[in-house]
Formats: C-alpha cells, structure tokens, sequence
C-alpha cells in the first residue's frame, strides 16, 4: 500500500495523498491542512505519524462483558425466576416496574442468542462507536433500550421479552442516519442499509421480538437525527 495515501477526504471520504488540500473527487476543501498536528482524527481511526491507530472501542467492550457476565449468570441457576422478574412485559410501566426496562436487555434466552446478540454488538458496534465518540455512541444505545422496553410495553402481548437486540437495532438505525447525513464512504452506506434490512427480515421470525427491535429502530432513528442533525452542513 502506498503510504502517502492515509488520508480521506471529510466531505466525501475518497482516499488522498497526504497533504492534499482539494479533492479530486468532489472538489471541496479537503479539511486536512499542511502544517497541521501530526495526530488527527479519520473517522474511526487515528493517524498518528503516518501509522493509522485504531482506538479501542471501550463502551462496547464494557456492554458486551456485562451481558456476558448477567447472561451467564441467570444461565447458571434460577433462570425461571429472574426471567419473571425482570423480563419485560406489557404493563410494566404502569405497575411502576421500572427495572424491568433496562433489566431485561442484559438477559438471555441461551447461550446462542447471547452469542448472536454479542457478535452483532461487535460487527455493528465497534466502528460506529469509533466513527461517533463514546458519549454520543452510549447514549444511542441507552435510548434505544428504552425505546424497545417502551414499546413492548404497550404492544408486548402476552410474553416476556429479554435481550439486547433492541439496543442492537438502534444502533444499526442510527448509524444509518449518520451515514445519510454525513454522505461519506459510500461502501459503508451500503453496509449500513444491508445491516437493517438483513435484520428486519429476520425480526419476523417465530419467538423473535420484533415489537423490540422496531421500538428499539425508531429510538435509534430520533436520538440519531437530534446527534446528528448538522453533520450534513459541516464544510
């Protein structure tokens, strides 16, 4: 690979030689100038000295031994009774049971949808959280848990829903709108439309919680259009 090219233009992402100040692609200021720290910030990744440094990805890291570590412990003994008592259902809201709305998004059916549901936290979760910083990343996935509890909530029908996947879905939403609105890198578009519609066909599978995973979709679209409101503007 040459080495010269470890840049990418921040209006359309095409890649650049160092110190190219126009595009040759869409023609716009390319955002790096010369004489500028040797350390920047290309999306999901450092450059530091010509060497690109991927940044650990800790809020996803932390999420993801949480859920392992509940997940395994209600897999070990008492399942019956920590899904009764913190799955959520319809109705909770109303009998004042709020720690079922963040409860039940640790908790797991099995070791396979726990390993399913931690394996699409770190191929949808790892880079979006890099592209986004962690504060605005932690947000999205707090809301979307909210989102999906909410909507179970009310729609949630007879059953108890636990899982992480409506946190999942926002975040793959959400990413989406990032990608719209920024209109960069359009390979990673195309990954972030994939991503949701592979998943939306699935979400209408026999025991799937799709009330959860819509409720967690449409959290994930709003709390990405207010973060990500004007990042279509920026010059």
């Amino acid at each position: 690979m040459d080495r010269n090219i470890i840049i990418t233009c921040k209006k359309c992402g095409m890649p650049l030689k160092k110190g190219t100040k126009i595009c040759s692609y869409c023609q716009r200021r390319t955002g790096h100038f010369a004489g500028a720290s040797k350390q920047k910030r290309e999306g999901a990744v450092n450059i530091r000295d010509g060497k690109i440094v991927i940044p650990i990805p800790w809020v996803s890291l932390v999420l993801i031994l949480l859920n392992t570590a509940i997940g395994l412990y209600k897999l070990s003994g008492g399942e019956a009774a920590i899904l009764a008592r913190y799955g959520m259902m319809t109705g909770a809201l109303q009998k004042g049971e709020w720690i079922r709305f963040l409860a039940s998004s640790f908790l797991h059916v099995s070791l396979l949808h726990l390993a399913s549901n931690m394996y699409a936290l770190v191929i949808y979760g790892f880079i979006f959280e890099n592209r986004i910083g962690r504060g605005k990343y932690l947000l999205i996935y707090i809301a979307s848990i909210l989102g999906s509890a909410l909507l179970i909530n009310f729609i949630g029908g007879s059953a108890l829903h636990i899982g992480a996947s409506g946190a999942i879905w926002g975040l793959m939403t959400a990413n989406l709108v990032y990608c719209l609105k920024t209109r960069r890198e359009f390979l990673y578009l195309l990954y972030a439309l994939f991503a949701v519609a592979g998943n939306a066909v699935y979400s209408f599978a026999y025991g799937v919680s799709w009330q959860g995973h819509l409720g967690g979709a449409i959290a994930g679209v709003m709390v990405g259009l207010l973060l990500f409101s004007k990042e279509g503007k920026k010059e």
